[in-house]
């Protein structure tokens, strides 16, 4: 009878024990699944977001036009008076066009914050690197905005420095690398 006892205790001990642990390492999953989800919808959030930008600046391409086909209109039937306003018209729709589309950045460096919260420490540093990336273009826009002088043609000749970097590659590579990492951090 001792040794039949001694042997219901160990399996009873045995028991126990295996159920602590299935208890641990079922909450170790449910952890990692509440984070896995918490990070889904950030980064789904971010993604939506970044693609709704991407797609107003797609759709957006004829604002442009329209302003130099009014510009057009107004030199082709106006005397020099009329040209000059319309000149100058123009260069402050221009400048308003280049301010306008600055926003885009800002919004999506709005989104980068929530997603500072629950990223990895890998997927933090790309991070930090666009919100620096970003920082940086906006700081030359507004500078170079902050030089053209609407009654100056020819100031805004500052403007072509924005797009003539490696910036705008580093973007497209830097957002590659964000998504593959957020697919990785999801199981995806």
């Amino acid at each position: 009878m001792k040794i039949e006892l001694i042997v219901t205790s160990i399996i009873a001990i045995i028991g126990w024990g295996w159920a602590i642990a299935q208890f641990c390492y079922k909450r170790k999953w449910q952890k990692h699944d509440a984070i896995a989800a918490r990070r889904y919808d950030a980064y789904s959030r971010y993604m939506r977001k970044y693609e709704d930008i991407s797609e107003n600046i797609r759709k957006d391409p004829q604002a442009i036009y329209g302003i130099t086909t009014e510009l057009m209109v107004k030199v082709m039937q106006g005397s020099s008076e009329e040209i000059n306003n319309a000149v100058i018209d123009f260069n402050q729709q221009l400048l308003d066009y280049v301010k306008h589309s600055c926003e885009p950045l800002l919004i999506i460096k709005q989104e980068l914050n929530a997603l500072f919260l629950i990223a990895s420490s890998e997927l933090l540093t790309k991070l930090d690197e666009l919100k620096d990336l970003i920082t940086d273009f906006n700081d030359e826009a507004q500078n170079c905005l902050s030089r053209i002088n609407v009654k100056d043609g020819n100031s805004f000749q500052v403007l072509n420095t924005l797009g003539q970097t490696a910036r705008w590659q580093r973007f497209k590579e830097l957002n590659e690398e964000i998504i593959s990492l957020m697919r990785k951090e999801i199981d995806i």
